[in-house]
């Protein structure tokens, strides 16, 4: 549903990115991709969010001959159109470095999108490559490679889809009682002064 409210078609690949537009994100990694996916996979990217480096973003994709496949949303505060656009896509693309555990991630997640994450990176550190989600080196080439290897077997897509949302998403409830029971431990530990 969220793929027809977008404009998807069923063979595209949809992929998105929801983050600041900064370099230290590694959004230049994916648009440097873009052009050398696999010319028989028909894609769109989404780039969702805003920052220092989306003019030189916008400039790069029409540079590199993508500007048609590529749409820069801006900041969608609406949280039910961010989650279509979630939902929507195919792959959730986040080649960063510069971020610990990025909730960007298990939102992808709990909408049945995997991730296609970097190597070595703390935003890696729970995902297994193939399992819940995709690992690659930190060259446009190696992503692109992974992103044209997921679309001729989506089949791989759909169980990491299944499995990060397994493994990557904690219901509230969960985290409520968590933090009850830390505040309970230090109610214990340091008494309770009313």
């Amino acid at each position: 549903e969220s793929r027809r409210m977008l404009g998807r078609r069923p063979d595209e690949m949809a992929l998105l990115f929801v983050g600041q537009h900064i370099l230290e994100k590694g959004v230049e990694i994916i648009l440097r991709a873009l052009p050398l996916i696999d010319s028989d996979v028909p894609y769109r990217m989404d780039f969702i969010g805003t920052g220092y480096a989306q003019e030189r973003m916008k400039h790069l994709a029409v540079e590199l001959g993508v500007g048609d496949r590529v749409t820069f949303h801006g900041v969608i505060s609406d949280r039910e159109a961010l989650r279509r656009h979630y939902a929507a896509a195919d792959l959730f693309l986040f080649p960063s470095f510069y971020d610990n555990a990025p909730l960007v991630v298990r939102e992808a997640a709990a909408m049945l999108t995997p991730s296609v994450l970097l190597e070595g990176s703390t935003a890696a550190e729970l995902v297994s490559d193939g399992d819940n989600g995709f690992l690659t080196a930190r060259t446009a080439a190696d992503y692109a490679r992974v992103i044209s290897r997921l679309a001729h077997d989506r089949s791989l897509i759909v169980d990491a889809g299944i499995r990060a949302r397994q493994t990557l998403c904690r219901p509230w409830r969960d985290v409520l009682d968590e933090v009850m029971g830390l505040y309970d431990n230090i109610i214990e530990r340091y008494g309770h002064k009313g």
